[in-house]
C-alpha cells in the first residue's frame, strides 16, 4: 500500500462514518428510539467516537496532502 491507497481509503472511512453519523441524528430526531435514556447516551457517544475519527483521519489525510506536494516540488 502505498500514501495515495491509504489517502483514499482514510477518505472512504470518513465517509462512512459521515453517514453513520446522519443515521444516528436522524434516528435520534425521530423518536424511533426506546425511551431509554442509555440509548440516547450510547448513541451520542458513537457520534462523539466518529467524529474524532474523522478529525483523525482528516489530519492524516493533510499530512499525506503536504507530503505529496512536498515530493511533487
Amino acid at each position: 500500500m502505498d500514501l495515495h491507497d491509504l489517502r483514499a481509503r482514510l477518505a472512504k472511512g470518513n465517509d462512512e462514518a459521515e453517514a453513520l453519523i446522519r443515521d444516528i441524528q436522524e434516528m435520534l430526531a425521530s423518536g424511533k428510539m426506546p425511551g431509554n435514556r442509555a440509548w440516547t447516551d450510547l448513541l451520542n457517544g458513537m457520534m462523539k467516537r466518529y467524529e474524532s475519527t474523522i478529525e483523525a483521519n482528516q489530519e492524516i489525510i493533510s499530512r499525506i496532502d503536504d507530503q505529496s506536494m512536498s515530493v511533487a516540488d
